[in-house]
């Protein structure tokens, strides 16, 4: 999972602050994820799964929800 949320994060040049942000986490809770030390709960991976979807099918989309504050 560390893999592909620093691929995604890289993908949509967010930072990990963003990157947190835009999936609904606490910034620490990410870097725990990215750092391996921690894994998402199933909750958590099915969100990212549906963003990567999001980001394959609407862009445009992506966009917007990344925008949002």
């Amino acid at each position: 999972m560390k893999t592909k949320l620093k691929e995604m994060s890289e993908r949509l040049n967010l930072t990990d602050k963003q990157m947190a942000k835009y999936i609904g986490v606490p910034l620490n809770t990410y870097s725990k994820w990215v750092k391996g030390e921690r894994e998402p709960n199933t909750s958590a991976i099915r969100l990212i799964e549906v963003l990567e979807m999001i980001e394959l099918f609407c862009p445009n989309l992506t966009k917007t929800l990344i925008n949002q504050e």
